[in-house]
């Protein structure tokens, strides 16, 4: 999937200046250029997409707005639309913005700074990260003001899909995340990136590209394997399933065979569940796999997908294998160590972006999890 992350052309009056103050390091920093301003006279903000093709995923806002008076306060709708017609529209309201990294549901919003409109009062600069799904041939944005407001920028984030099942920008898991999911014995999603392979299969008409493709997600199966202490024959197995695959003359055989050696090689680590896991939980997985670096506990997960707190805990657990914090701890510890194998960020860098406040405590868990201190990876 190629992912094009656009700033829009929006209508900029030329009025004066409207300055970003204080602005902090967020997910977009302010243009600090003139915004567009609410008016009772023209409350709607139009702005085009470019014709790339592909999917609307997300659409971030870079906006000001005055603090407001209560919790149900309209703020704005979002429409996208195709020649005219809607095709997703969201109100917000006060009541629906989170600010990130704390718990529960709503749209995040990341305070980077504030501005002076009128040269007296400060309203606090946000982004917003609205989540629009994946809607197909937009061509326009609209904004609509339901009370004052400043916008300085709007971003697409748009997708066009590739062949790869397991491109890192294709919705579900990529190949990186795949190695992290074996070793924190995450049963659901390893059943999911199963279900990506057999449909990218399915798309496969090349038999040469199906071998590839089956060698492909064998060969990270068996790193992560390999990373938890497994023998060293296994270091064979990719040469002797590309003889079998070679012996094979259609893709269905090619995938079934693929299927049965991948389960058969993690089935001591991530033994299969007897009932199948209850969507809530595959939600859940989806919500922690998004926000592993936010203060989450397992109540405010279970109420987001619909179960009493108790329940939540005994089907995460029989899913999982572990309890919720326990898991959660692991998907940390896995996600930082892939951003230090980047090599461009810093131990402490890593330690805040994957949710620990205390450097000491990421140390010890850390190493404790890989054996060897984080800073051994710079």
């Amino acid at each position: 999937m190629k992912r094009i992350f656009a700033p829009l052309e929006i209508d900029r009056p030329l009025g004066g200046v409207i300055w970003a103050q204080g602005v902090e390091r967020g997910q977009l920093e302010p243009s600090r250029q003139p915004g567009w301003r609410w008016e009772r006279s023209s409350p709607r903000l139009s702005v085009r997409l470019p014709k790339v093709g592909g999917k609307l995923h997300h659409i971030w806002l870079n906006l000001a707005l005055p603090e407001p008076v209560g919790r149900d306060v309209p703020l704005f709708d979002v429409v996208v639309s195709s020649k005219g017609s809607v095709l997703f529209r969201r109100s917000v309201r006060a009541s629906n913005l989170r600010v990130a990294g704390s718990s529960g549901n709503g749209i995040v919003q990341t305070p980077v700074g504030c501005v002076a409109p009128n040269g007296v009062d400060h309203w606090p600069v946000h982004d917003i990260d609205l989540e629009i799904g994946r809607v197909e041939n937009a061509d326009e944005i609209w904004i609509e003001g339901r009370s004052a407001m400043i916008v300085f920028d709007v971003y697409a984030d748009t997708r066009s899909e590739v062949t790869c099942p397991f491109h890192s920008d294709s919705p579900g898991v990529s190949l990186a995340e795949l190695g992290t999911i074996i070793r924190i014995g995450d049963r659901p999603r390893y059943e999911e990136a199963l279900g990506q392979y057999e449909r990218g299969m399915r798309d496969t008409k090349d038999l040469d590209e199906a071998r590839g493709l089956s060698l492909t997600l064998m060969a990270v199966i068996a790193a992560a394997l390999l990373e938890l202490g497994a023998p060293r024959r296994l270091h064979q197995h990719q040469l002797e399933m590309a003889r079998q695959f070679d012996a094979l003359n259609s893709i269905e055989d090619i995938c079934a065979l693929t299927i049965s050696e991948a389960n058969e090689l993690i089935s001591d680590l991530m033994p299969q569940t007897p009932d199948a896991t209850p969507s809530q939980i595959l939600a859940a997985l989806e919500i922690l796999d998004r926000r592993f670096a936010q203060f989450l506990v397992d109540s405010d997960v279970a109420s987001e997908v619909g179960l009493s707190t108790s329940h939540f805990r005994y089907l995460f657990k029989q899913a999982t294998g572990e309890p919720f914090q326990k898991y959660l701890l692991r998907l940390r510890l896995e996600k930082a160590r892939t951003l230090l194998q980047d090599h461009t960020l810093t131990v402490g860098e890593v330690t805040h972006m994957v949710g620990f406040v205390s450097a000491a405590h990421f140390t010890r868990s850390f190493s404790r999890r890989f054996g060897f201190a984080p800073s051994h990876l710079k």
